[in-house]
């Protein structure tokens, strides 16, 4: 806000000012402008000629987008299952936190090929162990 103020006061053009704007009955409604300067002749400013446009939708879609992400990453996450996604180019790009746990390995990090094939043998070695323990105990 203090930095779209001090544009104004300087005439300066302002870029995707956002706001919020209260209806008269009452419902809110999101707000982004956009304006120029405009001055007269002599230079002096005559005032600002601009846009404005209602994005209520776009902030009600979008919080909707980020309340879906976290209800989602909370599924994954609570999983005790290995649970990660590479690309096209084996590039860990997410992970469940078991997966982080397990590996010590994040999308955060590069990981090459090479890397992806150590990790899912050090994954499997351990799968193995576990299954061959729980065997030898069932016997």
């Amino acid at each position: 806000m203090e930095k779209h103020l001090a544009d104004l006061n300087e005439h300066r053009p302002c870029e995707n000012f956002r706001y919020i704007w209260k209806r008269n009955d009452g419902s809110i409604c999101h707000i982004t402008s956009l304006g120029r300067p405009i001055f007269d002749g002599h230079g002096k400013f005559q005032g600002y000629i601009g846009t404005a446009e209602d994005i209520t939708c776009q902030v009600k879609t979008e919080e909707k987008i980020r309340s879906a992400e976290t209800k989602l990453m909370t599924a994954i996450n609570s999983l005790e299952v290995i649970f990660a996604i590479w690309d096209s180019d084996d590039r860990l790009v997410f992970e469940n936190e078991f997966f982080a746990s397990l590996t010590k390995v994040s999308s955060n990090h590069i990981v090459s090929a090479r890397r992806l094939k150590n990790i899912l043998m050090r994954l499997l070695n351990m799968i193995l162990l576990v299954t061959s323990k729980t065997m030898m105990q069932g016997s």
